[in-house]
């Protein structure tokens, strides 16, 4: 979009629409701009979506490049004078004894010898029965209700088969 076209469309946007644009190109989030702003974030989001509109329908990120790329570091200043936004803090300088990706130690970090306290309760476990602590006469009805289960699937796929037949026979 051409600069002069771009600063026409600029001048013809509200102070809190230069406003929100403002923060968007400094790369604030809707809810933290809001935040700044004192305002619902879905009232900042309206703001932007106004400010793209005008844009001809650009997305976020192409709208904040524009208003960057036309008011940006050490271009002309926003229309209308100053925002009341705080100026953007420098961001703080790399740290030489620091390397990219470096993992930091905690020097009061250790494992632990013992297991929680929560780790030795039950919870959710089902203990094992083994057929030996069982008495005589529970032995007896699991074998039982074994014989019965058994016999019942027996019953059904005898159903199923006669019913197979008579399908086929008849």
């Amino acid at each position: 979009m051409d600069t002069l076209k771009t600063r026409d469309l600029w001048d013809d946007l509200t102070d809190k629409q230069i406003e929100a644009m403002q923060l968007v190109s400094d790369g604030y989030t809707s809810k933290e701009a809001a935040r700044v702003l004192d305002i619902t974030p879905k009232v900042f989001d309206r703001r932007i979506d106004a400010v793209r509109r005008r844009l001809g329908d650009v997305t976020r990120v192409e709208a904040a490049r524009l208003f960057r790329n036309t008011y940006g570091e050490g271009g002309d200043s926003p229309p209308r004078g100053s925002s009341p936004l705080p100026p953007t803090p420098p961001k703080p300088a790399p740290r030489p004894d620091r390397t990219e990706g470096e993992f930091l130690m905690f020097a009061d970090s250790h494992s632990f010898a013992e297991p929680a306290p929560w780790e030795s309760l039950n919870f959710g476990k089902v203990p094992e029965i083994e057929p030996a602590q069982l008495g005589a006469t529970s032995r007896l009805a699991l074998m039982g209700g074994g014989a019965v289960v058994i016999a019942a699937t027996l019953l059904i796929l005898l159903g199923v088969a006669n019913g197979l037949e008579n399908l086929i026979v008849g």
